[in-house]
């Protein structure tokens, strides 16, 4: 059986590799998805059922798995329709991932800082305000009415358009590489209940965008004059002209780099570590369960030779051989290592002395799920007499 150690770590090949891979990036996909939507604990739910199919599968609970399976096509439609507004968020952004953003300019120098003087001025004089600044992500789908515009941006432009005589002062202004090219729109509110509660409707519509997408809201808010940022569903005051430049400058170095700061493999590995090893670990772990673990397995075993019905006036003196090979196909999990597999000589009409025996791949004893190859031995017996019978 020292044979075995090979074969229990083999079969393993790069298309294998590359499997896991594939499932364990959808996996760190899936993570960082519930970490920004509102779909965490419904994540946790999924784990859970996963967890539970693999240790049914583990233990061969069949019922239980067949119960699984049954129910998987109808979860799946249940998820794609209580989720389709994150599904479609999500796919975007693969999409803007692989083709690039069009627009792929860094905006100019001054852009943060004329933000930021705007932005303070109309804290200072108790004005409120709402900007979306894009990231990858298209916005067009998730914003409604509006006036097109395509001005310099300045901080008198600002000044006018969120000025309460204006007659979009309540909407969006949508600042796009150093232009305004949009004002007065309208956001999508967020559904957070826990978020929302005791905040007002720029705070709520910029949660309600940066939960969408990955844009980044500035927000002024006119009862209390302060400065908030919203990004990934997460809004935060600012303290001062300084921590706003760095959150604004921070976004578009996230977004439109001027050049990547690390290499990509550096990236790969280092960043977010800990949630692409878990990832990393349950993708193995469901492909070591679910298709290695189910995976046929050709091995040649040495099985031992017992023997049935000897008489009772003979005694067993040797069998020659032992141990025969036998080539059997089935399950990994049936295979590593083998439990009661043998070979059943019929020694019923064996006598004294000498006694030759033919046994086949019917004679062995193989757990539900295990082929025998064909097979076809000669089993020599050497018989004697009981001392009691002797006298």
């Amino acid at each position: 059986m020292s044979a075995l150690g090979p074969v229990m770590l083999g079969g393993i090949g790069w298309l294998d590799a590359l499997d896991v891979l594939v499932v364990a990036a959808l996996l760190y996909a899936g993570l960082r998805w519930a970490r920004r939507s509102e779909g965490a604990l419904v994540a946790v739910g999924i784990a859970i059922v996963c967890a539970g199919y693999g240790a049914a599968a583990a233990l061969d609970l069949k019922l239980t798995t067949w119960s699984f399976q049954g129910v998987a096509a109808l979860f799946v439609v249940v998820l794609a329709v209580l989720f389709q507004e994150e599904l479609r968020g999500a796919f975007e952004g693969v999409a803007a991932w692989a083709l690039g953003r069009r627009q792929a300019v860094r905006p100019k120098l001054d852009t943060t800082h004329i933000l930021v003087e705007g932005l303070l001025d109309l804290a200072r004089r108790r004005v409120g305000a709402l900007i979306v600044l894009p990231g990858v992500q298209p916005l067009r789908r998730h914003m409604r009415g509006g006036v097109q515009l395509d001005g310099r941006l300045s901080a008198p432009l600002l000044d006018s358009l969120f000025d309460p005589h204006s007659m979009g002062h309540d909407g969006a202004v949508l600042v796009d590489n150093r232009r305004v090219t949009r004002f007065g729109v309208q956001l999508p509110l967020s559904r957070d209940g826990e978020k929302i509660d005791g905040l007002g409707l720029r705070h709520t519509a910029a949660l309600g965008l940066t939960e969408r997408t990955d844009a980044l809201c500035l927000v002024v808010s006119e009862e209390r004059g302060e400065v908030s940022v919203a990004r990934g569903g997460v809004l935060t005051p600012v303290a001062g002209e300084d921590e706003l430049a760095e959150r604004i400058d921070g976004f578009y170095r996230e977004t439109l780099p001027l050049a990547r700061r690390r290499p990509a493999w550096q990236r790969l590995l280092l960043e977010e570590r800990r949630e692409k090893a878990a990832a990393l670990g349950a993708a193995a772990a469901l492909w070591a369960v679910l298709i290695w673990r189910a995976q046929p397995l050709d091995l040649t075993l040495e099985v031992p030779v017992r023997l049935e019905n000897l008489p009772a006036h003979v005694a067993l003196g040797s069998v020659e051989p032992a141990r025969v090979p036998a080539r059997v196909r089935g399950p990994r999990h049936l295979l590593l290592p083998p439990h009661g597999v043998a070979l059943l000589v019929d020694a019923s009409d064996a006598g004294p002395g000498s006694s030759e025996l033919r046994a086949d791949a019917g004679d062995l004893t193989l757990p539900e799920g295990l082929v025998a190859r064909p097979l076809d031995v000669s089993i020599r017996l050497e018989l004697g007499v009981p001392p009691v019978a002797a006298r």
